[in-house]
């Protein structure tokens, strides 16, 4: 029988539930309650919050980054680089998600 994890917080799972192997665990594929894991889970919460604002920002009726015709690559840095003096994390975080997925750079 494989040994399954104990830990608690340990996927979300309540304590002595989780199902998932501990060898999936140790692999680094799972954030378990170690400091060696601690990166993943930061960056599954930080992961999070971009996209709740992402959310946030299409019921507002924003859009349209990923469209050349519609924002340019040069548009989307500014934006960056305005959001980096505006002070808040996720929006950078996202205009730098967006250049990244078109394939610019910050100019």
């Amino acid at each position: 029988m494989t040994e399954r994890c104990k830990a608690n917080p340990c996927c979300g799972e309540p304590y002595g539930k989780c199902e998932i192997p501990l060898p999936q665990h140790r692999s680094g594929l799972w954030f378990h309650n170690t400091s060696e894991y601690r990166d993943n889970y930061a960056v599954d919460q930080f992961a999070m919050a971009m996209k709740v604002k992402l959310a946030q920002k299409r019921l507002e009726g924003r859009g349209g980054w990923d469209r050349e015709d519609e924002c340019s690559k040069e548009f989307l840095s500014q934006l960056l680089r305005e959001h980096i003096e505006k002070g808040d994390p996720i929006d950078v975080a996202n205009f730098a998600m967006m250049l990244h997925q078109r394939g610019g750079i910050i100019s």
